[in-house]
Parts: C-alpha cells; structure tokens; sequence
C-alpha cells in the first residue's frame, strides 16, 4: 500500500520550542488528516526514535539545539527509511529553502505562513513526489536488468 493511499499517518515531529510544537499539532488538527504525533526536541532524541520506530513523515525544525541547519537535515536523511521529510522553516530564506530540497527533504514550508490547508497539501503533495520517485527508481532498475540480459544473450 502507497502512503498517499493510507488514512492515518505517524509524524515524527523535530522542534525544541514548545509553543511552536503546539501550533504546527493545531495545524496537524485542523488538516483533517488522521495521525498519531511523536514530537522530539533534539536531534539525537529524533535519531533515536527514528532507530527505533518507523514513521510516514518527519516534520523536522532545522534549529535544534544540538545541531544546526543543513547538518540536522543530513542526519535526519541519512537516518531516515523511508520517511517523507517536510522541513519547517522559522523564517523564508530562499536559499536554505533550496538547499533544504537537495539535500532530500521533498518540501518546506515556512512556520509563519503554518495552517491545516497549508499542511494538508505539503503532507499530500511530498508523499505523491516520494511515490513517483520510489515508482521511477523501480522502473530504472527493471530496464537496467532487462539491458543486462540482452547484453548477455547477444
């Protein structure tokens, strides 16, 4: 079954300000999505859990207080199954921004611009990229094979 098909989703979500953590959970609330929400206040708090658990998505704060920026999202990547990760972004800065998707994460979204709609269509669009993607690299790996066995029949 795809992500984009199930109805209930489990959110690992990263970010050591509570009053933020409880605003982007009011927004998770008021998406109409189903979800359960693991909310870690540190990256090493976040690896451990992401060790231990599988998740659907990780909603990942870049200012963590034991790592920073780029670095906290490559930690989180290298560490990640296949978890979707939207970042979320104290302020828009369109470089990190980019930065932020060629490291791996499929989205960002920017904390004060932060609403259900706003979630509800990043969480969907970045499953359906996530998707497309997993459907592209099995498609290339099957005509890879099919390549090697003509190369070997000829």
């Amino acid at each position: 079954m795809s992500k984009e098909s199930k109805e209930h989703f489990k959110i690992l979500l990263f970010e050591d300000n509570s009053a933020e953590a409880d605003f982007v959970g009011e927004c998770l609330e008021q998406s109409n999505l189903s979800f359960e929400i693991l909310a870690v206040k540190c990256l090493a708090d976040g690896l451990q859990a992401l060790d231990a658990q599988t998740f659907d998505l990780i909603l990942l704060d870049l200012s963590l207080p034991d790592s920073g920026e780029i670095a906290t999202l490559q930690a989180v990547v290298g560490a990640a199954r296949d978890e979707v990760i939207i970042v979320l972004l104290g302020e828009d800065d369109e470089e990190l921004s980019l930065k932020t998707l060629q490291e791996g994460a499929q989205d960002y979204l920017c904390k004060d611009r932060l609403s259900g709609e706003v979630l509800r269509r990043s969480i969907r669009a970045a499953i359906e990229r996530a998707n497309r993607m997993k459907r592209v690299t099995s498609q290339t790996r099957e005509v890879q094979q099919q390549c090697r066995s003509v190369a070997a029949d000829i």
